[in-house]
This record gives C-alpha cells, sequence and structure tokens, in this order.
C-alpha cells in the first residue's frame, strides 16, 4: 500500500510537471498577452482633403522621370492631371502618355520638413490602383538621413501592391548597408472574400514603437518587425530618427514589371484620409541591473542579465535583448531575466527593450562590457 501511494503521488508530480513544461513552452513560442484596452493615441497631423486643392503647407511634390533607382517608366508631375483633391478625397492618376520623353505620368508628394515623425501610428484610408505594371505605394524616408544614404539610413513600406495582384500587400523594411549592401525583410496581406483592393476603401496602418513595427488592414494585424540593423549605426538604427510620408503610383520598375496591352489607364489611387498619432500614454520604464556598464567577461562566458523594470499605463509582458548589431534573447517571465551564452571577444554594447500588454515599448539605457 506504502508503495502504492508513493507511486501515485510520483505519477501526480510527473502530470503536474508535464504541464507546467507545456505552458511554458507553449507561452514561450507564441506572442505575449495583450489585452484589448484602447491605446492613448492622440492625433497629431492630419489631412482630410476636404478643400480644391493640394495644401501646400502639408505637402511637396517631386518632380522628374530618371526611373527613380526602380527603373520606373512614369514622369512625376505636378500637373493636375496627375494629383488633385476631388470629392473629399486625393486623386494620384496615372496616365498613358507622351510627357518628357516618357511614356506614362503619375505623380509623387511627400510630407518632407512638412510632417515629419518619430515613433507613432499612421492610418492611410485608399483604394488602389489595380493592373499590370501599376505599382502605389504608401511609404516612409528619412528626413535627416543621419546613417548614410539608401538603405543605411532606412526605409519603411505601410503599404505596396503590384498591379497584377489586386488582392495582396506588402509591408516592408529596408535597411542594413547603402545600395548595393542593403537588405529588407517583409510580409503580406491578402484579401480573400472575392473582393481586390481596387474594389473599396481600406486603411493601411503602420504601428511605430522603439524597437517593434507593426503592420495592419483594416484594423488586423499582419506583419511585426523587431529585429534590423543599420551598417553605421547601433539599433535601433535606423528606426530611431525621423521619417516623412510618401503616397505614389509608379508605372513599371523592377518589381511590378511594364505595363502590357492589358493595362488600362488612366489608373487612379484614391485617398480618403491621412492621420498621424503620437502615443499620450505612459510607456514603462526598463533599466539593466548586470552587468554593469564596463564589466569585462573571459571569452566563451556565460553572462547573466537581469532588469529592473515598472509598469507604466500598461503591465510589462515581455523583455528582448539587443547588442548593437542583433537580438540575443528574451524572457516573458518576471523578473524577465536571460543568460547570454559561450559569448565571443568583442565589446558588446547591450539594451533591453519592455513591452507592455498594450504593445508599447520602452528601450533602456545601453550597457557596454567587454569580454575578452
Amino acid at each position: 500500500m506504502l508503495n502504492d501511494s508513493i507511486q501515485k503521488i510520483s505519477l501526480a508530480l510527473a502530470c503536474i510537471l508535464s504541464i507546467v513544461m507545456f505552458l511554458s513552452c507553449h507561452r514561450q513560442n507564441n506572442n505575449p498577452i495583450r489585452n484589448n484596452s484602447q491605446p492613448l493615441w492622440q492625433l497629431v497631423w492630419q489631412d482630410e482633403f476636404n478643400g480644391v486643392h493640394l495644401d501646400g503647407g502639408r505637402w511637396n511634390y517631386e518632380i522628374g522621370g530618371g526611373g527613380w533607382g526602380n527603373n520606373e517608366l512614369e514622369y512625376y508631375t505636378d500637373r493636375e492631371d496627375n494629383v488633385y483633391v476631388q470629392d473629399g478625397q486625393l486623386v494620384i492618376e496615372a496616365r498613358r502618355e507622351h510627357y518628357e520623353n516618357r511614356e506614362y505620368t503619375s505623380a509623387r508628394i511627400t510630407t518632407n520638413s512638412k510632417g515629419d515623425w518619430l515613433y507613432g501610428k499612421i492610418e492611410v484610408r485608399a483604394k488602389l490602383p489595380v493592373g499590370k505594371g501599376l505599382w502605389p505605394a504608401i511609404w516612409l524616408l528619412p528626413t535627416d538621413w543621419a546613417y548614410g544614404s539608401w538603405a543605411a539610413s532606412g526605409e519603411i513600406d505601410i503599404m505596396e501592391l503590384v498591379g497584377n495582384n489586386p488582392f495582396q500587400v506588402f509591408g516592408s523594411i529596408h535597411f542594413g548597408g547603402e545600395f548595393p549592401h542593403n537588405v529588407y525583410k517583409n510580409g503580406n496581406f491578402v484579401l480573400r472574400d472575392g473582393s481586390d483592393f481596387s474594389d473599396d476603401f481600406h486603411v493601411f496602418s503602420l504601428i511605430w514603437e522603439p524597437a517593434d513595427l507593426r503592420w495592419y488592414v483594416d484594423g488586423k494585424l499582419y506583419e511585426e518587425q523587431s529585429e534590423w540593423y543599420s551598417n553605421n549605426g547601433d539599433f535601433p538604427a535606423p528606426f530611431d530618427k525621423r521619417f516623412h510620408l510618401l503616397l505614389n503610383v509608379a508605372v513599371g520598375g523592377n518589381w511590378p514589371g511594364s505595363p502590357d496591352a492589358s493595362t488600362e489607364f488612366p489608373q487612379r489611387m484614391y485617398v480618403d484620409y491621412v492621420r498621424v498619432y503620437s502615443y499620450k500614454g505612459e510607456r514603462p520604464s526598463i533599466s539593466i541591473t548586470s552587468p554593469t556598464e564596463g564589466q569585462v567577461f573571459s571569452r566563451g562566458s556565460t553572462i547573466p542579465i537581469t532588469v529592473k523594470t515598472s509598469a507604466g499605463s500598461g503591465e510589462v509582458v515581455q523583455v528582448k535583448y539587443y547588442t548593437q548589431t542583433e537580438k540575443i534573447g528574451q524572457a516573458m517571465v518576471s523578473p524577465f531575466g536571460i543568460l547570454w551564452p559561450n559569448v565571443s571577444e568583442g565589446e558588446y554594447r547591450l539594451l533591453a527593450g519592455a513591452e507592455d500588454d498594450s504593445a508599447h515599448y520602452a528601450l533602456s539605457p545601453p550597457v557596454t562590457i567587454e569580454v575578452k
């Protein structure tokens, strides 16, 4: 009887341990739990396109041909044939016509030096052109180019559509070195209800946090990026400087190819509004408590990294750890420490990023250590 009791107790303990290990692994292989409360966003810039003409206090025209680095075929103009406001909407119209030694015209407008932001939420409600060779885009470029020419200073594409696939849009980041040493990451969203992006308006959104970027279509999250680098700056470079917005419809180019006989012109991108928000809630706070600034370790060491966190407007749910070039770990259970194993020789600039349950981020002050 005693042996039977011991066996039963052992079996029960084994079951409990298995459940705990399963839940722990399950939690670590999934995103942290996030609440559904409304974040504290404040509108800081907008254009509802309620005027008669494009607002020159908000927008600039970019004019010219030459391919724009992508072998595009159009000539961008500031003519009202190509860009105008009508019925409360911005219209960018791509046309097949001979103009300035090009066979197509279109428009490309920017908020450079009139709307420049570091972090926040950007929403654009738009209906898109489609057809072989069409390439509408809603995107961001650096205002100050602090880390060098493209793409060392970064590019964020909120929405791109390749016209012969009208059901799918892409969100991307470009980073790394200056061309041709650049790299990119992207994700995509596909309409699965039989409609395409020319049939109706959709809201294309980007939430840009310190060390995190998230893309949405009609409020549905479809992509998240939190790992990138710049050859000319420490993480979270290059996405820690001001960027500005661009709207354009390209014709032709390396990605969509050239229009063909099936492509109908004119093609139009309609934009109902552009809205930019800043987060006004209290972010979590985080600092690295170990190792300490200037601490020296032996090559091959396993280095424990610990942090101190405090909640802001939400509870901290995970911490990610970075060097100046890469992510090295993450923790989803308080007190959110990690072990960094078998570290190679070098000088490392450590950062920790805390995420709260509303998916808002804060970065720690850096701590520099040496391994030799």
